[in-house]
């Protein structure tokens, strides 16, 4: 009976181990036929016990020097950085409605005009064209005209001086044609065009709206005719709009100056022409006298 005392011993050790360590049906059987073997080897029920005991904890750690926790099988954190392994649903978005591009083709509606049959425009070796305001009291209204056009993107195309130049204002608005308001004057021929003034009436007008008809004229000076858009600076008559170039006036002046084969226009200190002139129809833009 004293083997069986070492057997309970052996099996308390082996109720001891954690429940991670304890060891399979197979690993008992090991330990019962090294039970069997060593029953007639002249060793004691204690020291069998013992015996066994390291057996079942030897069995019953970790294979090839694996911790418990490396043993039970486990889900890997996905990393931030990995697209997941299922495809999201993306959101329908409707397509984006053509949009007119600056520069790439004349818009509807928009007008230039013709010299011998081709555009008219500055000369580049020209610019820039000189303007004198012609009345210190006019200056602020012609200058916020030029910088306009001088942001448009073309380069620096006008300029002003209290000198000779090659465009001066007349305020007084004599030259303009009856039932208009403001006129643009050219002399042009089949190989020139140069700008010989403008004249506006000022009645009834303040200076944010003698602004707008400066560049409304100094367009026409560019090459640009009317436009159909009440929303261009060329619009065909006078609107209180915003003091700035639309897209469109924009889109038709980089159409414009993309032309290759063109009348140039020069300023007066740099060349003459024909007797012939340009003049605003009296539906231009400044439109009829009340």
């Amino acid at each position: 009976m004293r083997w069986i005392t070492g057997l309970v011993l052996a099996l308390t050790l082996f109720s001891l181990q954690p429940v991670w360590a304890q060891p399979s049906l197979r690993d008992i059987m090991q330990v019962g036929q090294a039970l069997h073997n060593r029953r007639g080897s002249g060793s004691s029920d204690l020291e069998q016990a013992i015996r066994v005991g390291g057996m079942i904890i030897r069995i019953a750690q970790p294979r090839r020097g694996t911790s418990p926790l490396q043993r039970l099988p486990r889900t890997q954190p996905r990393s931030p950085n990995l697209p997941p392994t299922y495809p999201r649903p993306q959101p329908r978005t409707a397509p984006a409605p053509p949009v007119s591009v600056p520069g790439v083709g004349k818009p509807q509606g928009y007008d230039f005009i013709a010299v011998a049959g081709k555009t008219m425009r500055l000369d580049p070796t020209s610019l820039p064209l000189t303007i004198n305001p012609g009345s210190g009291h006019y200056t602020q209204s012609v200058q916020k005209a030029v910088q306009i056009w001088n942001s448009a993107g073309l380069g620096t195309l006008f300029a002003l001086t209290n000198g000779p130049a090659d465009i001066t204002v007349d305020w007084s608005g004599s030259a303009v044609s009856p039932g208009a308001r403001a006129e643009t004057r050219m002399r042009t021929s089949s190989s020139m065009v140069v700008p010989s003034g403008i004249s506006v009436k000022t009645a009834g007008r303040n200076p944010y709206q003698l602004a707008r008809v400066m560049t409304h004229e100094l367009g026409h000076v560019l090459g640009l005719d009317h436009s159909s858009a009440s929303g261009d600076i060329m619009y065909r008559s006078e609107t209180n709009g915003d003091l700035a170039l639309s897209t469109r006036d924009l889109q038709m002046v980089k159409w414009l100056y993309s032309q290759s084969h063109y009348v140039p226009v020069v300023g007066a200190t740099q060349g003459q022409a024909g007797a012939a002139s340009f003049a605003l129809k009296p539906n231009s833009f400044c439109g009829h006298d009340h």
